[in-house]
């Protein structure tokens, strides 16, 4: 994800809509893990067409993340092969997003299938909550001193027809000692995005 430790770098800020440069403390490693899941919401309505929102939430005091999209959500069926839900093995293994060795991505922003998965094990928690197929998923990971804590998923039925993706996670204080990411600084991005 990058470097760990505090960067102070001079970057487009945005006060009023007017751009201004700014010397700007963060930690890039904070805001790639940021990114990465940020990155899948703009790929599944941009790159693939579904969906036209998506919403970010961001706590600077506790590092929580909130990223909402109303795409087709992840998918939620089981790998016949592993027999693990798709969205299991999407956030946490490597190299299973549905992105991985496709040869149509065009300009998909995640290509390799690690992103998602590597946020989570870098995560003190991460939850995601799925809309598909009128079908509610939810999961919740942990960390652990050795393997990721991986729940068991709740699985309801909806009458709902909505989709989509939503994934909060707080990043883990035993991976990352400092953690300088401002909200403003964050703010500006989604502006730039």
């Amino acid at each position: 994800l990058g470097s760990r430790d505090p960067n102070t770098q001079s970057v487009m800020c945005y006060e009023n809509d007017t751009p201004v440069v700014k010397d700007i403390t963060w930690v890039p490693a904070l805001f790639t893990a940021y990114r990465e899941i940020v990155d899948n919401a703009i790929d599944e309505i941009i790159e693939h067409g579904h969906g036209d929102t998506i919403d970010i939430s961001y706590n600077e005091q506790t590092l929580t993340f909130k990223i909402k999209d109303n795409g087709r959500g992840i998918p939620i069926s089981i790998h016949p092969e592993t027999g693990i839900h798709q969205a299991t093995m999407a956030l946490s293994q490597t190299k299973s997003g549905r992105n991985f060795d496709d040869a149509t991505r065009g300009a998909t922003r995640g290509v390799n299938g690690v992103g998602a998965s590597i946020v989570n094990f870098c995560s003190e928690w991460f939850q995601v909550d799925i809309l598909r197929d009128k079908t509610s998923f939810s999961q919740t990971f942990g960390e652990s001193d050795e393997d990721l804590i991986i729940k068991d998923p709740l699985i309801l039925k909806s009458k709902l027809a909505n989709t989509g993706t939503t994934i909060e996670f707080k990043l883990s204080k035993k991976v990352f000692k400092h953690f300088e990411l401002p909200t403003s600084f964050i703010d500006d991005r989604v502006l730039e995005l």
